[in-house]
């Protein structure tokens, strides 16, 4: 099951149902068209106005141990392939795993958006992963990777990006 929030009302309780949500229910999505005509208001390139709620909506969904949560359909222009991806991109920073797609030409940008790493970041996380490992048979589990701290939630954050992007481990 997946509920949706998509009023005032579901934004103000998303805590309440993400925490009591029955053992079927696998995550929320946000809908946000709903939302905003709940509001009265109107939804902008930069979603600012949606800000606030997409973020209830993942914290939510997280605190209450569901999967990261699923936003809505990219509405405001459907043959702006430019603004679809920019959403997607700001979904994904948020927390969110994956979109709604009600019109079939957005399901591939959405679904590279989603999963796919530039080469800079691939390589990224591929040395985080590579120096964790080699440090914690080492016995340290906590180090420096190119100047940034790395410990188990980073490499465990790296070994997800990977493996959404459907890049196999080295073994």
């Amino acid at each position: 099951m997946l509920p949706q929030i998509e009023t005032a009302r579901g934004v103000l309780k998303v805590d309440e149902i993400a925490l009591q949500a029955p053992k079927r229910v696998h995550t929320l999505i946000f809908g946000m068209a709903d939302f905003t005509a709940d509001l009265g208001i109107d939804l902008t390139p930069d979603g600012t106005e949606i800000l606030y709620a997409r973020s209830r909506v993942v914290v939510a969904a997280r605190a209450a141990g569901l999967a990261r949560p699923i936003d809505g359909p990219y509405l405001l222009t459907l043959h702006d392939h430019a603004g679809l991806v920019e959403d997607c991109r700001r979904a994904r920073q948020l927390g969110f795993q994956g979109k709604v797609v009600i019109y079939p030409p957005h399901v591939a940008p959405v679904n590279q958006a989603f999963s796919a790493l530039s080469d800079e970041e691939l390589k990224r996380l591929q040395e985080i992963v590579t120096a964790f490992e080699a440090a914690e048979a080492a016995g340290s589990a906590s180090i420096q990777v190119n100047g940034v701290f790395v410990d188990y939630p980073i490499y465990k954050r790296a070994l997800h990006k990977l493996g959404v992007a459907g890049v196999t481990r080295r073994e």
